[in-house]
């Protein structure tokens, strides 16, 4: 919160002057975390790095500082992409090895009605764990969410 000297109101760093008096400017070093906070919600939403450094700059910040900004906050957007990749990855792949699993007891008790549902299962279990497998394994090697 940052503090206005000539009301005396705490306001959200969001604003850029003081929503009172309107006379009071609020520093740039009281709003660099709140702006990097709103650069890092663009760049989880999928705008582009250069459009959010421009708005940065238009913030008021210098360009080497919006570029650190950018850099910094890419990562952390990269990183919790690619966890949350590895967890979907895994499932998908307990999935597929069901899937296998099934296909196997299928081909074990081939003559009968159980290796029916075996192979539909299978492959009812193959096609639900295709999607999680393919996607998780986008979001790990690129830290990216497929759109």
């Amino acid at each position: 919160m940052i503090e206005c000297p000539g009301c005396k109101i705490s306001f959200n760093a969001r604003h850029r002057i003081c929503p009172r008096c309107k006379s009071y400017q609020a520093k740039l070093e009281d709003r660099i975390e709140y702006l990097a906070d709103k650069a890092e919600m663009a760049l989880d939403g999928g705008a582009k790095p250069a459009d959010v450094e421009s708005m940065l700059v238009e913030e008021g910040l210098s360009s080497l500082q919006a570029s650190e900004i950018i850099i910094t906050r890419a990562r952390k957007v990269a990183r919790r992409e690619r966890s949350y990749g590895v967890f979907r990855l895994l499932g998908g792949s307990a999935i597929l090895l069901f899937a296998g699993v099934l296909f196997v007891f299928g081909m074990i008790t081939t003559p009968s009605r159980a290796a029916y549902y075996a192979f539909l299962g299978a492959l009812l279990s193959g096609a639900a764990g295709v999607k999680p497998f393919s996607l998780g394994l986008y979001s790990v090697m690129t830290g990216r969410e497929k759109q």
